[in-house]
Parts: C-alpha cells; sequence; structure tokens
C-alpha cells in the first residue's frame, strides 16, 4: 500500500473515531423506555368516596369502598367494622402482593375482638385491579416495582385521610402488615405521623436480599410473586435493581418511626426473608420496639403451633400502643 493509501485509510480511521455516527455507530449509549413518573402524596386531594351495600361478617359489618387516588384512579378498599360494641380505633392490614383484601378475613375478626375496626385495600395490578399476569409484568423491572411500592404507599396514605375523617377511628389509627404490605408499611408510618404504630411481619432490611432469596424461596411458597426475575441471574441487573430500589429499602426508614412503637415479628423458618436480613432491620429500628422470632413460616397467623401466641402477642401490642382497654373477654 502506498502512502497516499495509508493516509487516506488513517483519514477515515480518524474521521470514524471522531464522528462514529457517521460510520454506522455511536459514542451515546442506547435509548431506554423512560420510566412513568412516581405518585406523589397530596393532602386535602377531593377522595370523592363511594360505597357499596353493606355485608354482615361475624361480628363486622363490611363496607366495600373506593375512592380517587391523586391521578384519578380509583383505590378498591374493604373497611370491617365491629358491631358487637363501638369501635376504639382502626388498623389498616395490608398482606403481600398475592393477597388480595377480601383474603383478611381471619384477620378482620381477631381485630374486632379489640373493638378495632379495620381497612385494607387491593394496590395496583392486584385484586379488583389487575391480574397475575399484569401484576408479573408490573415487577418484572425495578422500575416498575418501584413504581408499584410508592404507588401502594401513596394510596395508603390517602386511606388515612379517609379514616381520619371517621369517627369510628377515633383519631386512633395503626399499621398491621406482611411481606410487600409490610414494605409499605414502613415508609407509610415513617411519613405519616398520624399512625400511632406499626407491626410488620415478614420483611427484611433491603431489596438486594429480597430479591437473592426469591427463586429459592419460590421452591417453597406457592404463587410468590417474582421481583425482577433478571437480578438473580445476572450481576449487572442486580446492580441496576439495587440501585433503583435501595432507598426504599426498609432499614433506610424504620428508624424514623420512632418515637412510635414498632413490632417486628418473623418466622424462623421464612424463606422470604433471612435471619440476618431479619436481624439488620431489627438493628435499624430504634426504641420503642419489640421483636418476635416465632418457629414457623412468613405467615405469622398461619394455621400451627405459633399462630395463638403470635395472635395475643400482636393483640397485646396493638392494645398497648393504641390506649386502648385489653378485652376481658
Amino acid at each position: 500500500m502506498g502512502t497516499s493509501s495509508r493516509r487516506a485509510t488513517i483519514a477515515v480511521l480518524l474521521a470514524c473515531i471522531c464522528g462514529l455516527a457517521a460510520c454506522g455507530g455511536s459514542s451515546e449509549p442506547p435509548p431506554q423506555e423512560v420510566s412513568a413518573p412516581l405518585l406523589r402524596y397530596e393532602r386535602g386531594v377531593r377522595l370523592d368516596p363511594d360505597r357499596s351495600p353493606r355485608a354482615r361478617e361475624g361480628t363486622l359489618r363490611v363496607s366495600r369502598i373506593s375512592y380517587r387516588s391523586v391521578d384519578g384512579d380509583r383505590v378498591p378498599a374493604l373497611l370491617a367494622v365491629p358491631t358487637h360494641a363501638r369501635p376504639l380505633g382502626c388498623v389498616i392490614v395490608q398482606g403481600g402482593l398475592t393477597t388480595p383484601k377480601e383474603a383478611t378475613a381471619d384477620l378482620r375478626q381477631a381485630l374486632a375482638v379489640a373493638r378495632l375496626a379495620s381497612f385494607t385495600i387491593d394496590p395496583r395490578d392486584v385484586g379488583e385491579r389487575g391480574s397475575p399476569e399484569e401484576l408479573a409484568a408490573a415487577i418484572s423491572s425495578p422500575e416498575g416495582l418501584r413504581a408499584l411500592l410508592v404507588a401502594t404507599v401513596v394510596e395508603l396514605r390517602l386511606g388515612v385521610d379517609y379514616l381520619s375523617r371517621r369517627r369510628i377511628c377515633r383519631d386512633n389509627i395503626a399499621f398491621m402488615g406482611s411481606a410487600f404490605g409490610s414494605m409499605a408499611g414502613v415508609i407509610l408510618t415513617a411519613q405519616d405521623r398520624r399512625i400511632k404504630s406499626a407491626l410488620l411481619s415478614s420483611v427484611g432490611a433491603t431489596f438486594e436480599q429480597a430479591l437473592l432469596a426469591r427463586p429459592l424461596a419460590a421452591e417453597r411458597v406457592p404463587n410468590l410473586p417474582n421481583y425482577v426475575p433478571t437480578a438473580t441471574a445476572d450481576p449487572a441487573a442486580l446492580e441496576h435493581a439495587v440501585d433503583v430500589l435501595s432507598p426504599y429499602d426498609s432499614k433506610r426508614w424504620i428508624g424514623r418511626i420512632a418515637p412510635r412503637p414498632v413490632m417486628l415479628m418473623n418466622g424462623r423458618f421464612d424463606p422470604t426473608v433471612l435471619p440476618g436480613d431479619a436481624m439488620e432491620l431489627v438493628a435499624a429500628a430504634r426504641r420503642p420496639k419489640t421483636l418476635l422470632y416465632y418457629d414457623g413460616g412468613p405467615d405469622p397467623f398461619a394455621e400451627g403451633p405459633a399462630r395463638d401466641l403470635n395472635l395475643l402477642r400482636a393483640g397485646r401490642f396493638l392494645v398497648e400502643t393504641m390506649d386502648l382497654p385489653f378485652p376481658t373477654s
């Protein structure tokens, strides 16, 4: 190759390096899908609540209600009110993502013994608001899981707005959650001082640990939601998920609940929350805090030898932190 040819080749290469787009490449990363804006809680939003006819459920009067979210979507909820005596307060009850609002009947009845009304919503893509396929799609990316978590917190705060206007609650509101419900409940209680106490079960300190524990846990827990399934197989995907979700780690928020009381209930055989993860969250919580580490799985109130003791301990915690008279019968 002659000198002039070599110079021409070098010139072409330099042109490609300086302007890759002209040679079919690009110095910019490929465009990524822009995440939808996260919901933001706004005090004073018009809830426009509506209510279906009431139904009886044992000693409870249960109403199906819905109220307006900040983006105009409707939030379906259940409000269960004791009928054997005047209610002394309200407890927000939120389970995991496969637990629609109708599935908390046993807890509603147990709370009624302490003369407590209960309130539960369907998060987005759950129960009335979606399907298993829609939920799986929503939580398949860290951005989608974050959006669902934030929306749940916002809509629960709107639920607190609704409850605070009802005489049955008497400005006496507590939170009781499990799994995803606990993740939302930690942030909700940290942000909203109207909630007097929080009882949280099957929740660990970080999303990173939750993501890593999911594949093995799915072998033992039926219908377990699979958060960001690519994260456990791809280190880069895990790193990205942690970057997106770590600001919402429970350990970052639980200390802000103090000086209001918090109770953490974790099962020794819970495959979704490993012991070290559970203890890290306990360490991050501030006093007054109570730990109940029981012999059992992720649900402290499932049928089994620990159920009655767990119900008794949970009931005592709520009674004491909500300044209620302990039932004598």
